[in-house]
């Protein structure tokens, strides 16, 4: 029942993205159907359409061995908001709420990281999570955004990384100067996968703190980078995240081993 539950959710997603949508964040207009003194349509660009397309296209495909369950489901209160790079990347949140016979009953979160080649938009990397609805909100940092952000540390991309944050976000990392603003946060990213071109980060869990949320972390990576030492390491930490009101990383203070880090670059990590 679940996986059918699943499926459906989303093909009916899929269907829905389709169709004349929300879009909200960057260079976009909010549109609110119960305010109609300030209702104002978002003309999409071509890229924003063709991002949307992949997207449902991948959906379809997802949801597609139970089209049949999409006539007792609906979705709705469906949102997306998408952030654009210099570099042809685009980072997608979409929000809905799907419902049976009119009953909300899951919450559904899904995040896409897109690149551009050949004048075409492809997908990266995706990743969801679906929660039971209750009527209570909350402002937890869901699952997916969390493991969309290791994947991104996976990219070799940097410009992936920064996405996750806020225009003005900032990044420290063990106390050193913080990095602010997607080009800064890139240039950061991009010192760790130039070291380590075989750099793997995984989440290893996500605590939500009366501090922030603390995102943990393994990273593990060979320094066949530039002058590298050639060696294997693997660290753990974490980040402590501050929010902003779109759901992206405003602030980020990391924290790790360095003697140990260190120690490692020069001698391999133990195995």
């Amino acid at each position: 029942m679940k996986t059918i539950l699943k499926f459906s959710l989303y093909a009916c997603l899929a269907f829905s993205l389709m169709k004349p949508s929300i879009l909200i964040g960057q260079n976009s207009f909010a549109y609110n159907n119960k305010d109609h003194t300030k209702v104002k349509k978002h003309t999409f660009t071509n890229d924003e359409t063709a991002i949307q397309t992949t997207i449902a296209h991948f959906l379809t495909l997802a949801g597609q061995d139970e089209l049949k369950a999409m006539e007792k489901m609906m979705t709705r209160d469906i949102s997306y908001k998408i952030d654009f790079s210099d570099e042809n990347l685009a980072l997608v949140k979409s929000d809905a709420i799907s419902s049976i016979y009119g009953v909300p009953i899951l919450h559904d979160t899904d995040y896409f990281t897109l690149k551009k080649e050949n004048g075409s938009w492809e997908i990266v990397n995706t990743s969801f999570t679906s929660i039971p609805f209750t009527p209570e909100k909350n402002n937890e940092v869901t699952m997916s955004f969390a493991k969309g952000y290791a994947q991104a540390w996976c990219s070799q991309k940097p410009e992936l990384v920064a996405l996750f944050f806020a225009e003005d976000g900032s990044l420290t990392i063990n106390n050193g100067k913080s990095s602010i603003g997607r080009i800064s946060i890139a240039k950061d990213a991009k010192s760790f996968m130039d070291a380590f071109p075989d750099m793997v980060v995984s989440m290893d869990s996500l605590i939500n703190t009366s501090k922030g949320v603390e995102f943990h972390w393994t990273l593990t990576g060979t320094n066949t980078g530039p002058n590298g030492s050639v060696n294997k390491v693997k660290i753990s930490g974490f980040e402590l995240w501050q929010m902003d009101d779109n759901g992206l990383i405003k602030e980020s203070i990391g924290n790790f081993d360095a003697d140990d880090y260190n120690s490692q670059l020069k001698n391999g990590a133990e195995e």
